[in-house]
């Protein structure tokens, strides 16, 4: 269901603009500050019956990760796709040897953070070009 992928593939560059355009629309007239595929050291995407529902991926920031471009489709929404996303990714960085998971998510993005306190992510400062933005929470997971 959730495997690696090149973030340059055509799947993966749709479902980022995908993101992007989801992003826009929650927070109008707001500059978004999307990961660069090629920032990216891992890229996951989830697929239910063949088809791709949604990704995530790992930026590294020295023995830390960021976990940036969460996101799953409207129709598969609801299924498990994003936990079993970020799972994938928290394995990833475990195998990794990194010490945590850092990441940014927004104040009107209530299913996300609901995701992301479930999984064991508490708040923590902010950090990073996002630090001032007055949408952004900042979450940490220590995976030692």
């Amino acid at each position: 269901m959730v495997g690696p992928e090149d973030p340059r593939g055509a799947e993966a560059l749709a479902l980022m603009e995908e993101l992007d355009a989801d992003l826009r629309a929650r927070y109008p007239g707001q500059a978004i500050h999307p990961a660069a595929p090629g920032e990216l050291s891992v890229f996951l995407v989830a697929r239910l019956d063949g088809r791709p529902a949604g990704c995530g991926a790992l930026r590294l920031l020295g023995e830390q990760g960021e976990v940036v471009r969460m996101y799953v489709r409207p129709g598969f929404r609801r299924r498990g796709v994003a936990r079993a996303v970020l799972r994938g990714l928290e394995a990833a960085a475990r195998e990794a040897g990194l010490r945590s998971l850092h990441l940014e998510t927004g104040d009107n993005q209530a299913e996300a953070v609901a995701l992301y306190r479930s999984e064991g992510f508490v708040p923590t400062g902010p950090y990073g070009p996002l630090a001032s933005c007055p949408h952004s929470l900042f979450f940490r997971k220590a995976l030692e």
